[in-house]
């Protein structure tokens, strides 16, 4: 294998609030939604609808509807707001020099299980798996960033990277399979 076949990863890092703003939507979307199935189960259960009483759905299906439209607006202008990091995979030699760099502490249990110092090497290994064109400045980022990168080159490095043998198709089919089968608890 050769160094221009090495995996890689892009992290996307986005500016401001993005994130938990877009956490905040979801939530409320999802709880309009809840409510909303809710009226129409109670709906349902009282059976038909006099003349003249109006249905609780439909204004909670716009409520649902408007929440779900600012979520794809906000995520809409996080994507662009973003700046996309592309982080390396670094050979075995290049890691077990590094690694040697960063020897195990001797009082810590999560070293030793990693047989790194783990306060150090995380930093060192993103420093080594950043891409070179990458236009950020690790010095400058927020923690959240930060931390955000370093687990992406932990688990670029430490993650499977087995290719499933199952068809996906087949997958899907059986789960199709198994959803339109009536539950038949007097068999």
């Amino acid at each position: 294998m050769t160094a221009n076949e090495r995996r890689k990863v892009t992290v996307k890092l986005y500016p401001g609030n993005y994130e938990s703003e877009l956490a905040d939507l979801l939530d409320r979307a999802m709880a309009a939604k809840r409510k909303e199935d809710a009226a129409k189960e109670a709906e349902g259960a009282s059976g038909p609808q006099r003349a003249g009483q109006k249905s609780e759905v439909p204004p909670l299906a716009a409520e649902s509807d408007r929440l779900a439209m600012q979520y794809d607006t906000k995520a809409a202008e996080a994507e662009a707001a973003g700046v996309e990091v592309v982080i390396n995979e670094i050979s075995n030699t290049a890691w077990q020099k590094l690694a040697d760099e960063h020897p195990p502490r001797e009082d810590d249990e999560r070293d030793k299980f990693n047989a790194l110092n783990m306060s150090t090497f995380p930093a060192a290994l993103l420093k080594v798996a950043l891409d070179p064109a990458a236009s950020v400045d690790l010095d400058e980022l927020s923690r959240v960033h930060y931390v955000k990168l370093e687990r992406a080159a932990w688990n670029l490095h430490n993650g499977a990277d087995e290719i499933p043998k199952e068809s996906l198709v087949s997958l899907l089919n059986q789960q199709r399979d198994a959803d339109s089968k009536p539950d038949s608890d007097t068999e």
